[in-house]
C-alpha cells in the first residue's frame, strides 16, 4: 500500500503523459521528475502548438526545456506548448529560483524550435 505522499507523486509523474503528449521525452521527462523530487514545482500545459511541428524541431523544444528545468533549484516552473498560430510555440515560466538569483524569468521557443531573441511575453 502506497502511503499519500508516495500515491500522489506517482499520480503527479503519470497524468502529465496524458495533458502534454508532446512533451513526453525520456530525457525531459528524467528532468521533471528530478526537479520535483528536489522540491521544485512542475507544470506542464500543452495547448497544442506542437502538434504539426516536425519531429526534429520537437525534438529541439524538448531539450531546450530539459536544460532549462536542470538549471532551475528551487522555486516553479511552468512550460506551456502555446496555441497554433503564435509567435512563440512554447513558453517556460521559472519563478522563485533563488539559487540563480531570479525571481522570475521567461524563456520562449519559436516555430523553429530556437530560443526567442528580444522581449518575450509578446507572443499572441
Amino acid at each position: 500500500m502506497l502511503g499519500r505522499d508516495e500515491g500522489g507523486r506517482r499520480f503527479r509523474d503519470i497524468r502529465p503523459r496524458h495533458r502534454d503528449p508532446r512533451l513526453q521525452d525520456p530525457a525531459l521527462v528524467e528532468e521533471v521528475t528530478a526537479a520535483r523530487r528536489h522540491g521544485v514545482e512542475v507544470f506542464l500545459l500543452d495547448d497544442h502548438g506542437m502538434d504539426g511541428a516536425e519531429p526534429a524541431v520537437q525534438e529541439r523544444v524538448r531539450g531546450a526545456v530539459a536544460d532549462e528545468l536542470a538549471a532551475v533549484a528551487d522555486g516553479s516552473v511552468t512550460v506551456r506548448v502555446l496555441p497554433p498560430g503564435r509567435a512563440a510555440m512554447v513558453s517556460v515560466l521559472v519563478s522563485g529560483d533563488v539559487v540563480c538569483g531570479d525571481t522570475v524569468r521567461r524563456a520562449e521557443f519559436g516555430p523553429d524550435g530556437h530560443r526567442r531573441k528580444g522581449p518575450v511575453g509578446s507572443s499572441a
